[in-house]
Order: structure tokens, then C-alpha cells, then sequence
């Protein structure tokens, strides 16, 4: 077990190309590779998406993406998914498990020994940069739903019509945004949002404005008694 001959070759050139002595990427001895050599119990492989590569050169810039020599794009025909730079490929899924069974021995499906795989999320998770924005999960938390089972308390008598906990919404239909109180109004959320982000802005703007006009002010009324103190001065010149 040791890193690819592919990857120690272009590791080595491009250190000494930079002006390095010797390869950044350190060495196995012969000794650690035979002790290493079958002491893994499975292969676990985190897998997201496949791309599209072509040559690029990186000169002699030391970084991951300049050791491999390439840069990436996406095919646009390739299905989306809840990310917008992660498309569904399962094509280059195949590949990278015929790729690991060619380098590190599997042997069944395809040639390659699967024995499981999992999703990745129960339930929507937090992503870093979108929140809750983007559905990764099998099934969304919904506040307006567990509402509506609470108000239902699961009890309803025989003799009644169907209660609104009973009432399913129709396939693809969205629930309704639950409503605040803004200002006296019932609104949704969003819109609440949006109308403090105005008010916000409209303050703004006004104490801008009245700052503008207190400065118009006091420096209108320094202009108009300038004159009056340079006549005042000519009369005295005018005396003496």
C-alpha cells in the first residue's frame, strides 16, 4: 500500500520544478509500506459528485489543484439536486468504485465489494452557507404541522365532519406560512420581514435628510450674516 506512481512522479517534478531539493510528498519506506500492507477493514468513501476535467497550467504554483494539472467544469445537461454546483452522476459514482477495486482489491459487485450506503440526511440539516434553504433530507420539520396536531389532540369524535388534522394537502402543495402580528396586522413572516427592512431604510433616509437640512440651515445663515458685519465694519472705517 503505497500512494500511485502517478502521484509521487508528478509530486517529485513539480517540487524540483519549484526549486524544492526533494518531493513534497513524504515516503513510505519499505518496511511501513509492508506494515501497512492488509490492515484496513473496509474502505469507507465519501462521495458527492463527478466532474468534467481538461488540461490547465498552474506553473509553478505548490497547491492540490495545481498538482493534478486540471481544471473542472459541469455537464448543464446533468440532473440537479439541491445544491446548485452538486449534480447527480452516477456514471462517475461506477467509475470511482471500478477505480478503487482496480487499486485496492475488491472483488463482487462489479468487481467491487459494496456492502452498504446511506444517505445523507434523516431530516433537513443546517448548511453552512444556505440555512435550511436547500432539502437534503427525506423529510422538512414543519412548525404549522405539528400545530395542527397539537390543536387536533389526535381525538376527534365520530359524529363530527372531518377536522383540519384529517385534511391532507394535496400532493406537491406547500403549507400554509404561519402569520404575525406587525404593526396591528396579521402578516406572514416574509412579509413582516420585508416591511421592517423598509421602515428601516425610510428612517435612514429621513434622519440622512434632516441632517442635510439642519447643515442648509446653518450654513444659509452664516452666508446672510456675513454682509451685515462687513457693513457694520465699513461704517466704522467710514467715521474714523
Amino acid at each position: 500500500l503505497d500512494y500511485s506512481d502517478l502521484m509521487k512522479n508528478i509530486n517529485r517534478e513539480r517540487s524540483l520544478a519549484a526549486g524544492r531539493p526533494q518531493s513534497r510528498l513524504p515516503k513510505f519506506t519499505p518496511a511501513e509500506v509492508a506494515r501497512i500492507k492488509g490492515t484496513h477493514d473496509y474502505f469507507g468513501f465519501n462521495h458527492y459528485t463527478a466532474v468534467l476535467a481538461y488540461n490547465m497550467d498552474y506553473k509553478n504554483l505548490e497547491h492540490y489543484d495545481a498538482d493534478r494539472g486540471a481544471g473542472t467544469v459541469a455537464d448543464r445537461t446533468w440532473l440537479d439536486s439541491g445544491s446548485f454546483w452538486l449534480k447527480g452522476t452516477p456514471v462517475g459514482f461506477r467509475k470511482i468504485l471500478n477505480f478503487i477495486k482496480e487499486e485496492y482489491g475488491a472483488y463482487l459487485l462489479d468487481g467491487v465489494d459494496i456492502r452498504g450506503y446511506a444517505a445523507w440526511t434523516l431530516m433537513d440539516n443546517l448548511e453552512w452557507a444556505t440555512g435550511f434553504d436547500e432539502k437534503f433530507g427525506f423529510f422538512y420539520k414543519s412548525v404549522w404541522h405539528y400545530a395542527t396536531i397539537i390543536n387536533c389532540n389526535g381525538f376527534i369524535s365520530p359524529g363530527e365532519s372531518p377536522h383540519e388534522c384529517q385534511i391532507h394537502e394535496p400532493e406537491g402543495s406547500t403549507p400554509p406560512l404561519p402569520l404575525v402580528s406587525f404593526l396591528g396586522l396579521e402578516v406572514s413572516g416574509t412579509d413582516a420581514e420585508l416591511s421592517l427592512n423598509v421602515l428601516f431604510s425610510l428612517t435612514i433616509i429621513a434622519a440622512v435628510a434632516v441632517v442635510l437640512l439642519v447643515y442648509g440651515i446653518v450654513k444659509t445663515s452664516k452666508k446672510q450674516k456675513r454682509p451685515v458685519e462687513e457693513h457694520i465694519d465699513l461704517e466704522k472705517k467710514g467715521k474714523f
